[in-house]
């Protein structure tokens, strides 16, 4: 015999029986809830304040260290570069002034700079003025160029030292290692990494640094990058100091040799261009007169358009060599720039004040460690204080874990009256 239906009186007097039970259990959870988290972010509340005395009290000690830390390094570096030679000691205080002034000036880190004229005394500059007048004329390269001033730096001493030049010269080196960026498909910071690769090569075969610096603008238009740019022109400057056989019986026929390349005003273009002719006449192809794979992209560009393509690279070049210091104020300008010179500016500022304290520091040592006492139980107590503060919470961890338990009892007594009302 079938169970009598049961009234809707009796369905929701059921499902109100099944229900109180758990929702009371969540209505005391969320009371008890309410209550912990109130003393949690008190506690937390407590213990923030706190902590906030605490670093507000170690602000000074901690901005003093900071200072300490940029004196040290940067006198560190000057005192590295006075291991250079007896010259550069004598100089070291005019090398502090000119760093600490071409930083603030150009916002270039005061650490890159002292680097960099570490490296360029190192590479044969004069441990004088002179080794600042260089410093300047690489930076405003870097700067420029938006290169590195490490790259820059070995660029302008490869080409002084190749060429014979001085610290006068680095002003007419950074324009033209410039210009050689502006004709060609290449950037400031390749054309520096790069050029030194073939400025000794081109010093010996004789090829004056304006051609030598055009030639390789040009190229790398050709290239697939200025680093095979470089390679290839390395290469073809070589062939021309020890030409292949073929390559020597064309010179011959053409009356060159190395010693007589460049009279009568003739360029590389021109050379080359002769040597493709005299290799037409004779019918040997270009890359077999040239005998060396590597050359064979720069020479070809050289070549081209029996040289006229090199002598309006040329002029191209010329024009370029003043645009350094219009691109340099376009730079300087940039709101990046400024934050670059105020902050080193304050690093400049933290080292002065720092100078002090670092030639006595050996009489604060005595000091310091009745202070480092005192911190270190500062930190004791701040260690505690987040101990505290962490049991504090764990009321209100707990209280959300049952919270959590009791919504899940209340929807499965949910899912049960469900099924009442489906009978």
């Amino acid at each position: 015999m079938p169970a009598p239906r049961k009234t809707t009186l009796q369905i929701v007097l059921e499902a109100v029986n099944r229900t109180v039970a758990p929702f009371a259990v969540i209505k005391r959870s969320l009371a008890s809830l309410q209550r912990a988290g109130v003393a949690a972010f008190a506690a937390i509340g407590g213990a923030i304040k706190r902590m906030g005395t605490t670093l507000a009290s170690l602000a000074g000690p901690l901005a003093a260290i900071q200072a300490i830390r940029v004196g040290t390094e940067f006198e560190t570096g000057v005192a590295k570069i006075g291991t250079l030679g007896e010259e550069a000691r004598g100089n070291l205080e005019l090398f502090r002034v000119e760093l600490e002034r071409i930083a603030v000036m150009s916002g270039t880190p005061l650490d890159d700079l002292t680097d960099a004229l570490f490296n360029m005394i190192s590479a044969g500059v004069d441990p004088s003025i002179s080794a600042i007048k260089t410093l300047d004329e690489a930076n405003r390269l870097a700067v420029a160029g938006s290169a590195s001033l490490s790259s820059s730096t070995l660029a302008l001493t490869k080409v002084m030292n190749a060429y014979g030049m001085s610290a006068d010269d680095a002003r007419e080196i950074s324009e033209v290692l410039f210009a050689t960026q502006v004709i060609g498909q290449t950037t400031v910071d390749e054309v520096a990494q790069n050029f030194s690769k073939f400025t000794a090569i081109g010093k010996s075969v004789g090829v004056s640094l304006e051609e030598l610096a055009t030639a390789f603008g040009d190229i790398t238009k050709d290239a697939a990058n200025s680093e095979e740019a470089a390679t290839s022109l390395r290469s073809a400057l070589t062939v021309l100091q020890k030409p292949s056989s073929d390559l020597e019986k064309a010179m011959r026929n053409l009356g060159l040799s190395l010693e007589n390349l460049f009279d009568d005003g003739r360029n590389l273009g021109e050379v080359f261009s002769s040597i493709k002719k005299e290799s037409e006449r004779i019918g040997v192809p270009l890359a077999k007169v040239v005998g060396n794979v590597r050359a064979f992209t720069a020479a070809s560009t050289l070549a081209s358009g029996e040289g006229s393509r090199f002598t309006t690279a040329l002029d191209n070049f010329r024009e370029a060599t003043t645009q350094l210091d219009a691109s340099l104020e376009l730079l300087d300008g940039t709101t990046e720039r400024t934050l670059s010179k105020f902050r080193e500016f304050m690093k400049v500022l933290a080292a002065r004040v720092a100078t002090p304290w670092m030639r006595e520091i050996n009489e604060h040592l005595v000091v310091t460690s009745g202070h480092l006492q005192e911190a270190k139980i500062r930190a004791e107590i701040f260690g505690l204080e987040v101990v505290k503060w962490v049991k504090q919470a764990q009321p209100f961890m707990d209280f959300l874990s049952l919270a959590i338990a009791s919504l899940s009892v209340a929807v499965r007594s949910a899912y049960g009256f469900g099924k009442i009302l489906g009978q």
